[in-house]
């Protein structure tokens, strides 16, 4: 299906230059900033106007959305590893649009199936599976249904997405990301205080954002593929029966991925009230918010990884694979040692609630390590996707559900939340020392050491050795702001400490100070 030159004819038709790692990952980081920002501001807002139960509600919102994934199949990765391999290997324009149009199908009508799903399940799940006190039965079983609406409108968003990062439009996209995440939280927040504080309006604005969002993305995608070249897109199985080898081992990493990572508030909304699990639901967003900073660098370097590959330029892709590693780590870690340090502290600033406080910190603290360990694998999975290799996650992610699932259900019946959320900490370290050395044993081979000491250990290290310190100021500290000034400090000390760790970045901060002292003189 390749054509002489039509490599870079698609580069013309698409209308950008050369794509940008570096611009890519700026952007992703500005739409990922802007998101925690609003999640800071607008969550405790959320708890003020709904409560604490109808904040669990929105929480078993985040995992539905999370499990309907499961039935992607895969499509999403595998739109995004096809178009970034295109960009280097040239393929009819119709053939390009004929794929994304047969996956886009598949897509919708999946996304039909979810939504009836969960609104012909509401009246079961919100009478025998949650336990509401303060809410009526009614009032959760029609906020589940408007979830349902909500979760099929906004789903197929994901796969346009997709395809938006594997022809790395990644700039375009973050600015759409801070549009709609700010109409989506902003928004929400002025709905339920100026026309209705209860679950069911905020869902029905959810539903109103998600279609423009959907919409957007959508026509965005289409317009930014190559142009018709005379042959109308159209559904092709033969595209199917190419890819589903791939795809499926992609769903089924997806579905075991996220068995690990929403087990255990599918466990935990049935086991425990509804109001405990409410402050396990805010605890996990904002580990979920920290978590999200590791999702920049991975969507900006996927495409790139398997363009690289794609080309056979192995050197250059292991390289290449190490620094967005380094870069991972040096964004992550840090945060995660400030967040764990200090979780009590945090909360406090954030909602000014003691009582959150003394329920959710340890909390807070066990999921931020979980999370931490979990997100160090972003990247290492990028790679495996980028090589088509998938089994290896599959196997893993098999073996730990059958660790994990029994383990979460006593804990939780014997210590509450910390026992779930301390099960969660310990099965994420072990993944993670035992995946990458499995992992470099067939790609990047030999390469397990490096990543361990230097991709990893020694941001760690660095942002430990400025953090434990500030926990001694920390004490002589009585005052809000205060406490805000010392988190500052301490972060971003942490952030430089990593960052002067990596060889590659400290040449590159002295780089700059000396333009800047170059600029000054002059």
């Amino acid at each position: 299906m390749t054509e002489p030159g039509i490599a870079a004819r698609l580069r013309a038709r698409l209308h950008t230059p050369k794509p940008s790692v570096r611009r890519n990952v700026v952007a992703n980081f500005v739409a990922t900033g802007w998101a925690a920002i609003l999640g800071i501001v607008v969550v405790p807002l959320n708890v003020r106007f709904i409560g604490i139960e109808g904040y669990a509600v929105i929480g078993v919102y985040a995992m539905v959305q999370a499990l309907s994934l499961l039935l992607d199949s895969g499509l999403s990765p595998t739109l995004n590893r096809e178009l970034a391999q295109r960009s280097a290997a040239g393929y009819s324009a119709s053939d390009t649009r004929t794929l994304v149009r047969t996956l886009e199908i598949v897509y919708w009508g999946v996304a039909l199936l979810v939504g009836l799903v969960v609104v012909g399940l509401a009246p079961v799940a919100a009478r025998y599976w949650l336990h509401p006190e303060r809410l009526s039965v009614s009032e959760v079983q029609r906020a589940l249904m408007l979830m349902g609406l909500t979760i099929a409108i906004q789903w197929p968003a994901s796969f346009y997405a997709s395809g938006v990062q594997g022809l790395q439009r990644q700039v375009e996209l973050s600015a759409g990301n801070v549009v709609m995440g700010t109409l989506r939280s902003v928004g929400g927040v002025l709905v339920l205080w100026l026309v209705s504080p209860t679950i069911g309006a905020f869902f029905i604005w959810q539903a109103l954002v998600s279609a423009l969002w959907t919409g957007w993305l959508g026509w965005f995608l289409w317009r930014r593929l190559p142009a018709a070249d005379g042959h109308r897109a159209r559904f092709d199985a033969s595209h199917l029966r190419r890819v589903w080898r791939f795809a499926a081992g992609v769903n089924g990493m997806a579905l075991t991925g996220m068995a690990l990572s929403q087990s255990d508030k599918l466990i935990l909304s049935h086991i425990l009230p509804l109001e405990q699990f409410g402050y396990y639901s805010l605890a996990a967003t904002v580990a979920s918010v920290f978590g999200r900073s590791a999702e920049p660098i991975g969507y900006a370097f996927f495409p790139r990884f398997s363009e690289l590959h794609g080309r056979g330029e192995e050197r250059q892709l292991v390289a290449t694979y190490h620094r967005a590693c380094q870069l991972l780590s040096v964004v992550v870690l840090p945060a995660a040692v400030v967040l764990t340090l200090f979780s009590s502290e945090v909360l406090q600033l954030w909602t000014h609630n003691p009582v959150i406080v003394t329920e959710a910190h340890w909390l807070l603290t066990l999921l931020v390590a979980a999370t931490a360990f979990n997100r160090l694998l972003n990247l290492p999975a990028a790679l495996q996707l980028a090589y088509g290799w998938t089994s290896l996650t599959l196997w893993n992610n098999a073996v730990a559900i059958a660790l994990l699932i029994p383990s979460l259900i006593a804990a939780t019946q014997q210590w509450g939340a910390i026992g779930a959320a301390s099960v969660l900490a310990i099965l994420n370290l072990v993944y993670v020392l035992v995946h990458i050395p499995l992992m470099h044993r067939r790609i990047a081979v030999g390469e397990a050491k490096r990543w361990f000491l230097e991709d990893v250990a020694a941001p760690l290290l660095a942002a430990i050795a400025v953090a434990v310190p500030g926990t001694l100021v920390m004490r002589g500290t009585s005052s809000a702001l205060g406490t805000l000034l010392v988190l500052i400090a301490v972060s971003a000390g942490s952030l430089l400490a990593g960052a002067l760790s990596v060889p590659w970045l400290r040449e590159t901060i002295a780089r700059v100070l000396s333009r800047s002292r170059f600029a000054a003189q002059t």
